[in-house]
């Protein structure tokens, strides 16, 4: 059931009672799991996006969105704050709850089924990337991997192929698959709050990974002379490479859904501005650093930074080793861990709200992604897995992280408008009526 902000109260004190939870979650851990929020997938792409367009086009749109994503994630909060005693965000109220405050019931199921989308998709996005690089991984260490594919036939591959995954038939199941389940479900029994702490873990590991990819990008840069790379690999500007920049730098920031998670677990003395600007300052210069020197040091990066790292570089055979295990780490610290998370922070959506029953809630949260990767073809069709995140992100991410924050910060100023009118008349009434009893 909605609340409705200008029309009166539908389930508003139910909504005020759930208020009321354990805010543990530090400095930190806070950006940690903020960065490892902003840093994922779209982080191996961003080299192939400065060779194309230019160097200037990229950086600016990175630090141009940066700020754009940290206002969608001020309105956020300020809507939050505005609710009536949350005013130091000490109440529970997740991102679907806004809505069920502010608005009526037609808006409130769309921005659940919006952020459903939008962390969904990312789940789905991060289990597909991690299975096929397992099934990678495995071929490359143990010769061999296994799956069944939509023919329902039993399938072994003992090298590597052409895409993405080792398998070239439209599979359902793959042994990557099944590893990748097997490291999810442990981490769906904790508590965001656990999965938030384990995130700094990740993110210390994760700096490790870039600090290898920018390492060996300096040291071609060095063998080759930075001017001459520069001038043959990263030109200024080019006109052909502009549409590949937008969508993907304004997608690789959007946060904001996870951010009303965060507030509600952190400590009473962690200052959420302070943190939310720290987190987005070193994402950016993550995304910036990543793009540009490994652009310059590597030509023809078409795709993924990973595949020229992975080359052995002159006089440094050992140097594709490295580079191989920091991209299957890369896998397994910056994106496997974000799979539980998306899914736990869009089941408390459910449950708060009590849209559907937690049995509903936990087979479309925990178990429906799951069947949507065996579903769809998106293991191993290169072709169909763009499509999915090309459309999933317009529909989704986009309304869910920039349209409707902006929506829920104007409804809740004249939701408090009201509010205080209504307070200054209730006082102006009880002190008349105290005078003339007086009287």
């Amino acid at each position: 059931m909605a609340t409705n902000a200008s029309s009166g109260p539908v389930r508003r004190n139910t909504t005020l009672k759930i208020l009321q939870s354990t805010k543990n979650i530090g400095f930190a851990a806070g950006i940690c799991f903020l960065i490892n929020g902003m840093t994922g997938p779209g982080l191996v792409q961003t080299t192939a996006m400065y060779q194309s367009a230019g160097w200037i086009l990229p950086t600016f749109c990175y630090i141009l969105f940066a700020v754009v994503s940290g206002m969608s994630v001020l309105f956020i909060m300020e809507a939050m704050q505005k609710i009536p005693g949350n005013k130091h965000f000490q109440g529970v109220v997740e991102y679907a709850t806004l809505f069920n405050f502010y608005f009526d019931k037609p808006l409130h199921i769309t921005s659940q089924f919006l952020l459903y989308g939008a962390l969904m998709s990312n789940a789905v996005q991060c289990i597909v990337l991690v299975a096929q690089s397992i099934d990678n991984m495995l071929v490359d260490i143990f010769k061999f991997s296994w799956g069944v594919s939509w023919s329902l036939k039993s399938i072994v591959v003992h090298q590597s192929g052409q895409g993405p995954s080792p398998f070239n038939d439209y599979m359902i199941l793959t042994l990557g698959l099944l590893v990748v389940l097997a490291f999810t479900i442990p981490f769906l029994f904790l508590s965001l709050g656990d999965n938030i702490n384990l995130q700094f873990v990740f993110a210390i590991l994760s700096g490790v990974i870039v600090l290898v990819w920018l390492g060996l990008s300096a040291r071609m840069i060095v063998l080759r002379g930075f001017e001459q790379q520069l001038e043959q690999n990263v030109p200024l500007f080019s006109l052909s490479g502009v549409g590949n920049v937008m969508g993907p730098v304004l997608l690789n920031l959007a946060f904001t859904q996870v951010v009303p998670s965060w507030v509600n677990l952190k400590r009473a003395d962690v200052k959420p501005h302070t943190t939310i600007t720290t987190s987005l300052y070193i994402a950016t210069a993550l995304y910036i650093l990543v793009g540009f020197f490994p652009a310059v040091a590597f030509s023809n990066v078409s795709d993924s930074i990973i595949p020229p790292l992975t080359t052995p570089q002159p006089g440094f055979p050992a140097s594709a080793v490295i580079a191989k295990i920091s991209a299957y780490a890369y896998t397994l610290i910056m994106l496997l861990p974000g799979i539980p998370v998306f899914m736990v922070v869009q089941y408390d959506n459910f449950c708060q709200n009590q849209i559907m029953g937690k049995t509903l809630s936990g087979f479309m949260c925990f178990v429906l992604p799951w069947i949507a990767v065996a579903a769809i073809p998106l293991q191993t069709s290169g072709v169909i897995f763009g499509l999915f995140l090309n459309w999933t992100s317009a529909i989704f991410v986009s309304a869910a992280n920039f349209i409707l924050p902006f929506l829920v910060y104007l409804r809740c100023h004249q939701f408090r408008k009201k509010y205080e009118e209504s307070r200054g008349s209730f006082s102006r009434d009880a002190w008349g009526h105290l005078a003339r009893t007086i009287i």
